[in-house]
């Protein structure tokens, strides 16, 4: 993930450099938003350089935008296979706290209900981070790890404390 970042701000940072200098030095009049100006000696092959140096500068920013992309997906579909192993940590929780009475039905029932809410949360912060698209994603990734964490760590806490074990390992 760090190396994807890195090249995607090496290729923007590059794309950026070379866009902004095209067209412009004492020898090649010209602009780099709009390349060298018509009626320039040797406008033509200046216009076909910075043509070139546009296209390939395109071509390397919708590259890493596709790369991101599909890492987000990739991430996307890890947390999915994570989610439904959560459920099934919710769902025990949830039949055992039927088969209790009193006060340990009720703090049993209030940590699935906080469970839910905060794999809600979770999954609400990680459509919207992934909305945000690649430029934010590797900190968003980072975000949404840390998250993952906490509501792991609130699952595997809620299973020890009522003692309770699924066929699966821990979320």
């Amino acid at each position: 993930m760090r190396r994807q970042t890195t090249i995607l701000v090496g290729c923007v940072l590059a794309s950026s450099l070379v866009l902004t200098g095209c067209g412009r030095s004492d020898d090649a009049p010209g602009d780099a938003a709009n390349g060298p100006r018509t009626g320039d000696a040797g406008s033509l092959t200046e216009r076909a350089q910075y043509n070139d140096v546009a296209r390939d500068a395109q071509r390397a920013v919708d590259d890493a935008r596709a790369t991101m992309s599909a890492e987000i997906e990739r991430y996307k579909a890890a947390m999915s296979e994570q989610m439904t192993r959560l459920d099934e940590h919710i769902r025990a929780l949830d039949t055992r706290a039927r088969d209790l009475e009193g006060a340990a039905r009720t703090e049993m029932q209030n940590a699935v209900a906080e469970l839910r809410q905060s794999r809600e949360d979770f999954m609400k912060r990680m459509e919207e981070l992934a909305a945000e698209g690649s430029a934010a994603w590797s900190d968003a990734q980072r975000s949404l790890d840390a998250a993952w964490s906490d509501l792991r760590r609130t699952a595997d806490d809620a299973m020890e404390r009522f003692n309770l074990t699924t066929p699966n390992a821990a979320p």
